[in-house]
């Protein structure tokens, strides 16, 4: 199915349950507005658990009893184009029998380019599985990830169509992405990947405060001892982020709390248009792998400029 068809029929699907996972983060509004565009209020719940191991086990219990088919799991700080939600239930449908679901893409703001991950469709009925690993992935940074590798162990495939479903990291408060990027950076020692963040990140530093502030917990997170806890629970590294951006003369974001806010944003995105290039498919036959995305990057980068100025402006 085609956007332009999803977008002359916006009837909210009743085959899917959405669970919203939220951390405090300043987009919250904006994302709970855009989901509730899309899917019915009982199709719908809102977590706030902590840490993140605990908000995936409750999402994937809210996710069993609703007894939908199709289970889409979004974090508040992907804000996903409109009408994504019937997207990836018809790209769901494509799925062989086995799948136990699949994740596309995010335009990462600080990497400036795409990268896999936002929101993760599952197949509700394999859930009930997936929670028998839960224990299993105790302390780990990737929970998610390491769950969806037991069940692809036990014959139960993952899925990653090039497709991209929305926008990561934009307008969130910098006490947040100080703690992502200390994970990010512990996550990513003794690895290229460190240096390649590092780079990316200082070359935006002289002209975005949020990379300025970024670049500070790369290299925060980049010091810590390699026998250090490091965690993903948003309340870590509060403290230390609150005396990092007092240092440096960098006062905390507003809150984007008002529905009249989150609705002014929301008419920017839909003015630029997001689905024109964020979602592209171009099917062959109805194999989930031949899904192929060819964004035009001047394009999000267009986008990502005018969100991130409507976003500071709250």
């Amino acid at each position: 199915m085609t956007l332009e068809r999803q977008r002359s029929s916006p009837r909210p699907r009743e085959d899917v349950f959405v669970v919203l996972r939220c951390a405090g983060e300043r987009t919250e509004s904006v994302c709970r507005q855009l989901l509730a565009d899309q899917v019915p209020d009982e199709n719908l719940a809102i977590l706030r658990e902590r840490p993140f191991e605990k908000a995936l086990e409750r999402g994937f219990e809210h996710a069993l009893e609703s007894k939908s088919q199709w289970t889409v799991c979004v974090d508040a700080d992907v804000l996903i184009a409109p009408a994504l939600i019937p997207f990836l239930v018809d790209v769901a449908s494509d799925l062989p029998s086995d799948h136990f679901g699949f994740t596309g893409y995010i335009y990462d703001k600080f990497l400036r380019r795409k990268r896999a991950g936002g929101p993760h469709t599952y197949r509700t009925a394999l859930l009930a599985e997936a929670l028998g690993y839960l224990p299993r992935v105790h302390g780990s940074l990737r929970p998610e990830t390491e769950v969806k590798r037991h069940m692809q162990r036990a014959g139960k495939p993952w899925a990653t169509p090039k497709l991209i479903f929305g926008l990561h990291d934009f307008g969130q408060y910098y006490r947040d992405i100080f703690r992502k990027m200390v994970v990010r950076a512990f996550r990513a020692r003794g690895d290229d990947k460190l240096n390649m963040y590092l780079t990316r990140v200082q070359s935006q530093a002289a002209y975005d405060i949020d990379a300025k502030v970024a670049l500070m917990g790369l290299r925060h997170g980049g010091s810590i001892r390699d026998d250090a806890q490091v965690s993903l629970d948003a309340r870590a590294y509060r403290a230390t982020a609150e005396q990092v951006l007092r240092e440096a003369g960098i006062d905390e974001k507003k809150a984007i709390d008002s529905r009249s806010a989150a609705q002014d944003f929301l008419s920017s995105l839909r003015e630029f248009d997001i689905n024109q290039y964020v979602l592209r498919r171009q099917a062959r036959g109805r194999k989930i792998a031949a899904g192929r995305c060819n964004p035009v990057q001047a394009s999000f980068y267009r986008l990502a400029n005018r969100v991130s100025a409507k976003l500071h402006s709250f």
